[in-house]
């Protein structure tokens, strides 16, 4: 079990960067991480790489996002619990995208993150 924040901390100027560049309005922290995380995904099992989840993944994307998302699909704050495996394919697909120019700094800080948890530094 890992558990994480989405409400990393990003300096302004990544924030401001990531909404200029991915054209997504973020608020907060919490949904510029989970706009990243959704938009690892949508990337990785786009129709242009003609590549869809298999039901096992589909199964993992829905869990993932049931331990992010509240009922209106907006991020949920404090500390999130996810299993080995959901931390493994969160971390996989941010790993895995190929992200536009703008996503840079969001990509960057969050992944940085997600590797400290892997590697279990405190």
């Amino acid at each position: 079990m890992k558990q994480i924040r989405l409400d990393i901390d990003y300096p302004k100027r990544h924030l401001a960067a990531a909404a200029e560049g991915s054209g997504v309005r973020p608020q907060t922290a919490e949904e510029l991480s989970l706009a990243v995380i959704v938009a690892a995904v949508n990337l990785v099992y786009s129709p242009q790489k003609q590549r869809q989840m298999s039901i096992q993944e589909l199964r993992m994307w829905s869990k993932v996002q049931d331990r992010m998302m509240d009922e209106d699909g907006k991020a949920l704050p404090g500390d999130i619990d996810l299993s080995d495996e959901q931390f493994d394919f969160v971390y996989s697909k941010l790993t895995e995208a190929q992200y536009p120019p703008g996503f840079a700094a969001a990509v960057t800080c969050l992944v940085d993150y997600l590797e400290k948890i892997k590697l279990g530094a405190p």
